[in-house]
């Protein structure tokens, strides 16, 4: 039997913040639970709550501290409680400003810098977690632009067998624009386009389906990634 206390702010083995699913739910639970079955329950009811969630359907790449900054929006006497309960949660929000969050998703970038980062899927052969994918947001004028994601070692999962990140490239809107996923265990990945001005989005992904099989094979692995534009 699977049982959640939707009540504990932060559970035995949970890493606290907006990625959490505790988190999450444990904060919609106080938004609208009694304090008299839960202390930190602020009691505003089920409505406010699914007006904060429709306002979502204006925003791409949703994420709690979007339904935190609508949510205050509508309710702007709530700002010090509500914060209060992300603060609970090891989310830092701040609502009068953009990002809202010192950590916002997906992560910006400039351009002509390098990133890198640790993905892992292969340990908890999961996809959904918050090391199975990295997001990258960067801006350009226009233009050509390069985009090289190089593995740099085989990362937490520690098995050259399983050592596959590929690179997938969206608009600001979430639709893809392009993608690399041809390289092998170790290999680079590149992406060269043409872009028109705008916001996108750059995945660094540790997992992909078999296309024979649509079963999910995990991988492990450090990268280095850079943007190069060219106008």
């Amino acid at each position: 039997m699977l049982r959640y206390d939707l009540r504990d702010d932060a559970p035995a083995g949970d890493q606290p913040g907006y990625w959490s699913e505790f988190s999450v739910h444990s904060i919609l639970w106080d938004l609208f639970g009694s304090r008299s079955d839960d202390s930190d329950s602020i009691e505003q009811g089920i409505p406010g709550v699914f007006a904060a969630f429709e306002d979502l359907k204006q925003d791409r790449f949703v994420y709690l501290p979007y339904f935190l900054e609508h949510y205050v929006a509508r309710n702007p006497n709530l700002v010090d409680a509500v914060s209060a309960l992300a603060r609970n949660r090891n989310v830092d929000f701040h609502s009068e400003t953009r990002p809202s969050v010192s950590n916002p998703f997906p992560q910006p970038m400039d351009t002509e810098q390098f990133v890198t980062g640790p993905l892992d899927s292969f340990t908890p052969k999961r996809k959904d977690l918050l090391h199975s994918s990295d997001f990258l947001r960067f801006q350009t004028a226009g233009g050509r632009t390069s985009i090289r994601m190089d593995i740099t070692g085989p990362g937490p999962g520690n098995n050259p067998n399983a050592n596959d990140l590929d690179i997938f490239l969206y608009d600001v809107n979430g639709q893809l624009v392009a993608l690399s996923d041809g390289g092998k265990n170790g290999e680079s990945e590149l992406i060269p386009a043409i872009l028109p001005p705008g916001t996108y989005i750059v995945e660094v992904r540790s997992y992909y389906d078999r296309g024979d099989t649509k079963k999910g094979v995990f991988n492990s692995g450090t990268y280095r990634l850079i943007v190069r534009t060219q106008l």
